[in-house]
């Protein structure tokens, strides 16, 4: 599978060559007007068969295909589309703001589909909204970033531990300890989100 794209170049640059259609029909006789029918026909008649080949295939996977539905997450998209200016911009999961970019083109404070240092930053300045953190220092780190709205998603913050005791798998749990709390102790003394 590596190789696909290449393969696909390689081989659709040799089947619609001219000059290799040409090398080859005038190796049996045909040139001028007859070769290039040839080569014309030739290549629609392998586009057809590789068409009627594949289509019954990719016809059944295209039915089996099922839409996701949200409906709180698209009225969430349709809000920001009427109610916040184009210039806008929102801090939140990476997850759901992937759906805020791509569905509204507003802007975003942390991409999900880049990876460096520098966004590896921001996006924990971002999560530091499911920390235990002041109101004070989220709007300081946030104001830095540009944010003008904040999406907090409720299944993040009401992240329960799992039932079999395995800890520190939610992010408000894995902000504790990238902070230096001690989640156990603040969740046993009523400290909360």
């Amino acid at each position: 599978y590596l190789w696909v794209p290449q393969a696909c170049v390689v081989g659709g640059a040799g089947v619609a060559s001219g000059h290799a259609w040409r090398a080859g029909l005038e190796k049996l006789g045909f040139s001028g007007r007859m070769g290039r029918a040839t080569h014309l026909l030739g290549v629609s008649g392998l586009i057809a068969a590789l068409l009627l080949r594949e289509l019954p295939g990719l016809l059944q996977e295209l039915h089996q295909l099922r839409e996701f539905y949200d409906p709180d997450t698209v009225q969430l998209m349709q809000w920001i589309i009427s109610e916040t200016p184009r210039h806008a911009v929102f801090a939140g999961s990476m997850q759901l703001l992937s759906g805020v970019k791509l569905c509204t083109g507003r802007s975003i404070t942390n991409h999900p589909h880049f990876e460096n240092k520098e966004l590896r930053e921001r996006t924990l300045q971002v999560y530091q909204l499911y920390a235990r953190q002041s109101p004070e220092y989220l709007h300081q780190s946030l104001a830095l970033l540009g944010t003008d709205y904040i999406i907090l998603e409720d299944s993040i913050c009401l992240a329960r531990q799992k039932p079999d005791n395995r800890h520190n798998c939610t992010l408000p749990e894995i902000m504790d300890i990238v902070n230096g709390h001690d989640s156990d102790a603040d969740r046993s003394s009523g400290s909360s989100l």
